[in-house]
């Protein structure tokens, strides 16, 4: 039941966030990547997420404006969902 409750609160955070499907799948590829801070180009993030360049940076621009990623240093990391949305 654990897991159920996880998962629930997990969807709560994405709606609370307002992420559209283009920012879903960004946080996918962001949240397959193996480290707490993702120092991979933008470029490189695009192609996982199959964008142009261009649109990666302005969805994560948003991403960065509804408290779901954050950058760190030369990387950008996914918040606390508990911050996602404020």
């Amino acid at each position: 039941m654990k897991s159920n409750n996880e998962n629930i609160k997990f969807l709560q955070a994405i709606i609370k966030a307002k992420l559209n499907k283009t920012e879903l799948s960004i946080l996918y590829v962001l949240m397959k990547e193996d480290t707490k801070t993702i120092t991979t180009t933008y470029t490189e993030l695009a192609k996982r997420a199959d964008m142009k360049q261009n649109n990666f940076s302005r969805d994560i621009n948003s991403m960065i404006s509804k408290n779901v990623v954050a950058k760190r240093g030369q990387g950008i990391f996914i918040k606390s969902q508990t911050a996602w949305g404020k």
